[in-house]
Formats: C-alpha cells, sequence, structure tokens
C-alpha cells in the first residue's frame, strides 16, 4: 500500500478542480481514486523525463508485490474468514493489493504484462470465492479490502485484454458476495441497534470501510442507487461513520459525543480556528489513522465523480481533523495530552499513545486537497507527510 500511495500523490499534486459534467449523465470511468487525466499526467511525466515523476514512478515500477509472477499470487479462498480460528483474509488483502498495482502499471504503462497479473487475481476471485464468513469482524472484510479490489476492476474495465462478460461477472461477484455482507453492516450493526436502542456500538473505521465500498461500488458498477446509499452513511446517517449525527450548536454537526467527528475545539492552530477530534483517537492512533485514510479515499472517489466532498461538509471538517490527528503523530515533545485539546469520549478519557507516530500512508491525500488545491494552510500534516515522503 505504501507504494501504490507514492503514485497517488504525484497523481494528486497537479490535480484541478473538477470541470462540470457539461451536461453528461452517469458516471465517469475511470471513477475511484483515480481519473484518466491523472494518467495522462503520470505519462507523460514519465515521458519527459520529469525528475519528481520519476521518483513517485519508481517504487510502483518496483514493488515486489506487482512484480510476481502471474500466477504467484496467495491461496484464493472459496470462503474468506475473520474472527474465528483458521482466518485467512489476509489473502485477500495481499491480493488485492497486487491487482491493484498491476492494474495502476497496465495504465501507465499500457504493457500487457500487468494487464495479465491483475486479470488473473480478478478472474481467480470471481471463478472461486463464493462466501465471506466469521463473527462479527466479517463486515471488516468488504470495509477494509472491498473497495481495493473495486479499484482494480475500475482500472481494468476498459482493457481489451478482458473480455467484457469476464468484466461483468467479476461486477456481480462483488455485489453478490461482498456488497452484501457491507449493506448489512450499515442497516443492522449486527442487531446492536435493535438490542441497545442506538446506532454507536461500532467505532468509526467499520462503517466507514462500508460506506466508502458502497460508494465505490457504485461508481464500478454505474448504480446510482449504491453510491448515493455509500455517501448517505457518511454525510448525514446515524452511525459513528457519519459527519452529520443530531443538531447541535455547530451547524448541526459534532459536539455531543457521537459521529466520526464528535467534538470540535476552538484553537488558532486549527483551520478556520478549530481542530475536530476524531472518534477513535482516544482508542489508538492506528484506528484514527486508518478512519481518516478510509475517508480520504471516499472523498477522493467523490471528487473524481465530480462531487466535492472535501468541502461540502461544514468548513472543510475533514481538513480539521486531519491536522488533528496529525498534530499528536508527528511526536513532537510541544505537541502532547497537555497542549491538544481533547473532550472525553465514551469510556476514552484522553488522547491514546497506542500506535502513536506509525506510518499509515493517508496525509499526502489531505495536503493536496486542501492545502495545495484549497489554499488552506496544513502545516501539522505536512510535516507528517515529510516523515515519511
Amino acid at each position: 500500500m505504501k507504494n501504490t500511495l507514492h503514485l497517488l500523490l504525484f497523481a494528486l499534486l497537479a490535480l484541478l478542480p473538477f470541470a462540470p459534467a457539461n451536461g453528461q449523465s452517469g458516471f465517469r470511468h475511470p471513477g475511484l481514486m483515480h481519473s484518466e487525466a491523472d494518467f495522462e499526467r503520470i505519462r507523460a511525466g514519465i515521458a519527459a523525463g520529469d525528475p519528481d515523476v520519476l521518483a513517485a514512478w519508481a517504487p510502483l515500477r518496483d514493488c515486489w508485490t506487482a512484480n510476481k509472477p502471474v500466477h504467484d499470487i496467495w491461496g484464493v479462498n472459496a470462503t474468506i474468514q475473520r474472527g474465528l480460528s483458521g482466518d485467512n483474509f489476509m489473502n485477500a488483502y495481499r491480493n488485492a493489493a497486487k491487482a491493484y498495482q498491476c492494474a495502476l502499471k497496465w495504465k501507465i504503462t499500457g504493457d500487457k504484462e500487468w494487464a495479465d497479473r491483475a486479470i488473473f487475481v480478478l478472474d481467480e476471485y470471481t471463478r472461486i470465492n463464493n462466501l465471506l464468513w466469521g463473527n462479527s469482524n466479517i463486515s471488516l472484510i468488504p470495509a477494509f479490502i472491498g473497495y481495493q479490489f473495486a479499484n482494480a476492476a475500475e482500472l481494468m474495465r476498459d482493457c481489451p485484454y478482458w473480455p467484457q462478460e469476464r468484466f461483468e461477472r467479476c461486477r456481480q461477484w462483488l455485489i453478490d458476495v461482498w456488497l452484501t455482507v457491507a449493506q448489512d453492516f450499515l442497516e443492522r450493526r449486527h442487531d446492536t441497534v435493535a438490542r441497545e436502542g442506538n446506532w454507536y456500538h461500532y467505532h468509526s473505521n467499520w462503517g466507514v470501510g462500508c460506506a466508502l465500498f458502497l460508494v465505490s461500488m457504485g461508481v464500478l458498477c454505474d448504480a446510482e442507487d449504491m453510491y448515493c446509499e455509500g455517501m448517505y452513511w457518511l454525510k448525514e446517517g446515524p452511525g459513528n461513520e457519519s459527519l452529520t449525527t443530531v443538531p447541535n450548536q455547530w451547524g448541526g454537526m459534532c459536539n455531543n459525543g457521537w459521529g466520526l467527528v464528535p467534538w470540535t475545539h476552538q484553537d488558532a492552530r486549527g483551520p478556520f480556528g478549530r481542530l475536530c477530534q476524531m472518534q477513535e483517537s482516544g482508542r489508538d492512533q492506528g484506528h484514527a489513522m486508518a478512519a481518516l485514510g478510509l475517508v480520504g479515499c471516499w472523498m477522493q472517489t467523490a471528487w473524481v465523480q465530480g462531487d466535492n466532498a472535501f468541502c461540502n461538509i461544514n468548513d472543510h471538517m475533514i481538513a480539521s481533523a486531519s491536522e488533528y490527528v496529525a498534530m499528536y503523530n508527528i511526536v513532537d515533545p510541544e505537541l502532547n495530552e497537555t497542549n491538544i485539546p481533547y473532550t472525553q469520549n465514551w469510556w476514552m478519557a484522553g488522547l491514546n499513545a497506542t500506535g502513536r507516530g506509525q506510518h499509515r500512508p493517508i496525509w499526502h491525500c489531505f495536503l493536496n486537497a486542501y492545502q495545495r488545491r484549497f489554499n488552506i494552510p496544513m502545516p501539522y500534516v505536512e510535516r507528517m507527510h515529510g516523515l515519511w515522503a
């Protein structure tokens, strides 16, 4: 994932605000994390020998996962399982990464060898996998892996080496086996809504991942209802993945202890004088960064479709949230629990240092969207990104 996102970094650097669709209906393709304009810039940069482009391209070009031979993949399981003895979901996320990386290399180079690698993975899963299984952790399979398979399929949809009927079978496999699990979580939450009388049993990353998968599948399948369903849970829904929960003092958002951003703090260090506390910041930083990264994937996908989710949520709320998470994870002695605001959230009494400062390849998305595209200073995100660039 780290290597592939070096490519995404450059693809976003020059991304300009999306032009109107000129009255055209339907979804743009390729239309998830990357647009055709991104690939055109990358190809042109490589051809011109642009050193920045070449530096971004090299890790993906040389990535050992993508360079494994066509048939050298991890075992494809008929039943992908998580949360029980004998878990095997790790194979799926590794193979999804290979398919995605090879699909990127196909779009950039046009070389058939990369198409063959990506197509082999997708065809094998379409042919073999027919069930997701586990305890409640079954929901994390589509939440954390599904959008990666969807991105790979989206990039390969116009490949002449992948017959249309096999692409269609791949889409149907993702609907029949994966999408139903994600929808079931969002709607039922393993019966915790009925049992507990609220939507907040599960932390934010569960719902963010499942909703991201729905948004991704909406584009992949040209299904507006799927896309809008995913956007609903993220923008307006009642769960902890939502940017809107119940009415309160800040424009109907936050400051009630629930939702993706449960508390806001007046703080001159943050964009627009605010820092936004993430729901999982008191749980641990690995989960706080994971939830933020999934939100970034959602917002980037929406952006490619002409839906500016980066700034249509109340004064760039996620800009303030990404600065908040970055501020603590820089691991600067001057930035710690004593001078970063925190309001107790559930049983989480303060910022949790577990996983603090670990690498997560998420920062470039927010740096490019807010600072480089919208001219909103993001000093802490920029510092965090610089640690791993």
